[in-house]
């Protein structure tokens, strides 16, 4: 045994292969690599390698002992590169790697990884920023990669098989969360943010398990088959919010029942009294006074039933037209003659339907906004909203698959580019009301009318917000298309499906686009999970194929998922009727 036992700082240099080391000493700093081949024991002291390393050539976890006055290598680490042979075992080897002031131990959990017969770690700054990082883990995203520093385990070959865990200690490290940080990697040279990643098959522990909280001291990824720079990622404080909304359908339905939560009481209401308790005053006016395009809404018109009339809404999307007749009041359900400037369906069967889409979809947003406290504060810096539904009214327990609500991209840009709108869904309340009164003509009446409809139904039947997705590409959003063009939908690389007409009031057909031919297996879901159709139809590579849908009908929102081979995609289509 060589034991390096002096207060003073200690230099290594030379071709020794030592059998087993003791650093007990002041510091080691090494000249060339120091190679020993039974046993390493820390007890005191740092060693620093320079562009050197310690390398352990023994197999056996059991080769690195730490001293029991060392505990968590708070008085001898290795500031530099640390090299252990390993094998195919289930074993936990340590890397007590750090910096000048500090250790940050890496742990290698192995989990029978073969092929790969040593690794090398070491620890120091993180290089480069987070600007372009664009992570998603469990519907939530990364907001950042903790400037503490990074880790990196370089092996000699890539594994052939077998895969591990990763425990990070987090010594030195701010800003940390529980559960709201995981494990993520890039290429061992990077510098960018773009290039962090999710190791590809692995997972996290659930929320408070071991390494989700800051008490654990480390942070803890499983099921890893790959090897590269390594760094803390930050997830965003998505509350898990329970926020209620409905679609126009739901409120142009005089039998309809809700969900209402008020004062902490959760109950089941009627259509009426939900729309009744939107009000605080006895009118409500939608788009400008002072340009003299607007509608007013009465409480009357809920007591009357007239707004049963009115929605569901239908046709195109538009500003209200310039009311030029004294005394400029705009229009307003009982008076016929200002109908033309909505406007408003005169005669026939559809007689007091709202013919413009945004008028239908912001009141829509309006009743749902008011009587639903926690939606109109929800963020909407990313394009896309992850909701889930609740086990009963007002239990705010998750049940089934999340699904995503995606906003069209230029109208997030607008909400969070400085044009006086808060990037909140009552900013965008107040972006589609100017829209539609004529004072913003930056958006378009249809963009704005389809980002409102996606919020009226992301929270159908009281859903709970479980994570928000950054912009990635065009093709990748959810959203929700002018009636009688393409639907909401996910597409994959390789399918893509889209429902049509959406909204629909009798029937609706999916268009379905593969690279693939084969059995699509097409399944519809109620937003609370309860499958109420499942098809099995052949379809064809590279063409449209279009299946109607042969269900019963549905008011509100219908899920639909559709498999083809190893592909998914899926969406969502709104009953209006």
């Amino acid at each position: 045994m060589v034991i390096f036992n002096s207060t003073n700082n200690h230099n290594f240099s030379g071709l020794t292969n030592f059998y087993t080391v003791q650093i007990n000493s002041g510091g080691l700093n090494l000249g060339n690599n120091l190679t020993i081949s039974h046993l390493l024991q820390l007890v005191n002291g740092k060693i620093n390698t320079s562009a050197n390393f310690v390398f352990l050539n023994n197999n056996s976890a059991s080769s690195f002992l730490n001293d029991v006055t060392n505990a968590g290598y708070v008085h001898s680490w290795i500031n530099g590169n640390f090299r252990r042979l390993i094998t195919s075992n289930t074993s936990t080897y340590d890397f007590p790697v750090g910096s000048g002031t500090r250790s940050n131990l890496l742990q290698f959990v192995n989990n029978s990884i073969t092929g790969t017969s040593y690794l090398t770690a070491s620890f120091g700054p993180k290089p480069g920023t987070d600007a372009g990082l664009n992570v998603t883990e469990s519907t939530t995203y990364y907001t950042g990669v903790n400037n503490g520093g990074v880790w990196y385990l370089i092996p000699n070959t890539a594994p052939s098989g077998g895969n591990f865990a990763l425990q990070l200690y987090f010594n030195g490290f701010t800003g940390l969360a529980d559960n709201k940080f995981g494990i993520l990697r890039r290429p061992d040279a990077s510098s960018n943010g773009a290039d962090w990643i999710i190791p590809p098959g692995s997972s996290l522990e659930a929320n408070n398990g071991l390494g989700r909280k800051v008490s654990d001291g480390f942070a803890r990824r499983k099921q890893i088959s790959s090897f590269s720079q390594l760094g803390i990622g930050m997830l965003a404080n998505v509350p898990n919010v329970v926020a209620c909304s409905h679609p126009q359908g739901f409120y142009g339905n005089a039998r309809g029942t809700a969900c209402y939560t008020f004062n902490g009481s959760s109950s089941m209401v009627s259509s009426t009294q939900l729309m009744q308790n939107a009000f605080v005053s006895n009118s409500k006016v939608f788009g400008s006074v002072a340009n003299r395009q607007f509608f007013t809404l009465f409480r009357s018109d809920i007591n009357s039933g007239n707004i049963f009339k009115m929605l569901p809404g239908s046709g195109n999307s538009q500003a209200l037209m310039v009311d030029n007749v004294p005394p400029y009041d705009g229009a307003y359900f009982s008076d016929p003659s200002t109908w033309s400037l909505v406007p408003i369906q005169s005669g026939g069967s559809q007689n007091g339907k709202i013919n413009n889409q945004l008028l239908s979809q912001l009141i829509t947003l309006w009743f749902n906004i008011s009587t639903s406290s926690t939606l109109g504060p929800i963020n909407l810096s990313r394009d896309t909203l992850v909701t889930t539904a609740q086990t009963a009214c007002g239990s705010g327990v998750p049940t089934g698959s999340a699904v995503k609500f995606g906003i069209l991209h230029n109208v997030i840009v607008y909400l969070n580019g400085g044009n006086g709108y808060a990037n909140t869904i009552n900013g965008l309340f107040q972006l589609a009301n100017d829209v539609l009164g004529g004072a913003n003509t930056a958006i378009s009446a249809a963009d704005a009318q389809i980002a409102v409809a996606t919020i009226n139904n992301a929270f159908d039947g009281c859903r709970i917000l479980t994570g928000t997705i950054a912009y990635s590409q065009p093709g990748l959003i959810t959203k929700i298309s002018a009636p009688g063009s393409a639907s909401s939908e996910m597409p994959t690389e390789k399918l893509l499906v889209t429902a049509f007409p959406n909204p629909y009031d009798r029937q609706f057909s999916l268009s379905i686009n593969s690279l693939i031919s084969g059995m699509a297996v097409i399944e519809f879901f109620t937003a609370n999970g309860t499958k109420v159709l499942e098809l099995r139809k052949y379809v064809a590579d590279k063409i449209t194929n279009v299946v109607p849908y042969a269900g019963p009908h549905h008011s509100g929102t219908l899920i639909y998922k559709v498999t083809v081979g190893n592909y998914h995609a899926s969406g969502f289509v709104i009953g209006i009727n």
